[in-house]
């Protein structure tokens, strides 16, 4: 029996598990402007008064009041794109029509440095109402290392592939269908078949030279474990099989 686990350990350990080693956004543009002057009689403190909501292409009419008496009157609004605006100069009024959306609109009265300014938000057509906010990605939880420690060991080996890594998820696939073969009797429970037949499926799923440093991590763990009689059925070399599969994101 001793001889036989010698054997056994220089399968472990003796072979490759391979089988051969933002810029800023620019400052939008305003829609045509209008210049007006301002009426006698009005007061400081300028504010806008019209629709708030109105039909796609309809005129949304504003008018702008309280402003003082020899301020010229300057309107914008934004976004521009699609705009046709039109004003009536006799008065304090801005009209414009545009495709759906929501538009803010400036209007600034102005003499010599002195500024005043105010702004009103337009609703053309009804507004598709807010989908769901996405959830933002999961903080990384904590990653177990299985039951036998495989998982750790296979993503430690892993994590020293440099190359090679996108077959990660044929790996895997390839240690669940070799588990499935184990835990079916297709090895019985020789340990010498079921490792000659994992390192035969490693080598016809990846370069055996890309992932030498995994499989030299799994196959030492292989040889603890089985120095320790954790695998010694069939059941726990499939079991083994299926946490170095999760160990490389299967």
């Amino acid at each position: 029996m001793r001889g036989c686990h010698g054997a056994i350990l220089a399968v472990l350990l003796g072979a490759s598990a391979l089988g051969a080693a933002p810029p800023e956004a620019p400052a939008p543009k305003s829609a045509p402007v209008a210049l007006l002057k301002a009426q006698p009689g009005e007061m400081a403190g300028a504010a806008i008064s019209g629709e708030k909501q109105v039909a796609p292409y309809k005129l949304a009419r504003l008018t702008v009041k309280n402003v003082p008496v020899g301020y010229t009157i300057l309107w914008d609004v934004y976004p521009f794109e699609g705009i046709d605006a039109a004003t009536q100069k006799a008065k304090s009024l801005y009209e414009f029509a545009a495709p759906p959306g929501v538009y803010k609109v400036r209007v600034r009265a102005f003499k010599g440095e002195d500024v005043i300014e105010a702004w009103y938000a337009v609703t053309v057509g009804t507004p598709p109402a807010p989908g769901p906010t996405p959830p933002g990605p999961n903080p990384p939880g904590p990653q177990p290392d299985g039951k036998l420690g495989l998982v750790k060991a296979s993503r430690d080996g892993f994590a020293k592939v440099t190359t090679g890594r996108e077959k990660a998820p044929e790996l895997a696939k390839a240690q669940r269908a070799h588990a499935s073969a184990v835990a079916a009797g297709a090895f019985g429970n020789d340990a010498g078949q079921i490792l000659a037949g994992w390192r035969a499926s490693n080598k016809a799923t990846v370069d055996p030279a890309q992932w030498a440093e995994w499989g030299k991590a799994v196959s030492a763990k292989f040889a603890e474990l089985h120095t320790a009689g954790k695998l010694t059925t069939a059941a726990e070399w499939a079991a083994a099989f299926e946490e170095v599969a999760q160990g490389i994101g299967g």
